[in-house]
């Protein structure tokens, strides 16, 4: 899985290890995204697009480095406006790809 933006990287103190689903969701819940554990269980359960695990058992374990670039894959990038969506998506069906600098 490859970073699309700055912001994805692991941060400096970033420790891997295997995480359960509480333990996975108050992760997300860390660096902003909200999953209750009982929504990963149901992600996991009906589609094919969560965060991927392994099990220890019956015991569904997330790798914690896998778990925090499948989470950062659920942010746009930095917008300012509905416009720069429109453009951004255009360029993506393109195969490009556009950054939002912040304004001085």
């Amino acid at each position: 899985m490859l970073l699309e933006h700055p912001e994805d990287k692991l941060p400096e103190d970033f420790v891997d290890a295997l995480l359960d689903r509480r333990e996975a969701s108050a992760y997300l819940a860390k660096i902003g995204i909200k999953r209750s554990p009982a929504t990963l269980a149901k992600i996991y359960s009906t589609r094919d697009d969560g965060p991927p695990c392994r099990h220890h058992g019956r015991i569904p374990v997330y790798p914690k480095r896998l778990l925090h670039l499948w989470g950062m894959g659920q942010l746009s990038v930095l917008r300012r406006g509905s416009r720069e969506r429109r453009a951004q998506e255009a360029l993506a069906g393109q195969g490009g790809c556009v950054d939002v600098a912040p304004q001085a």
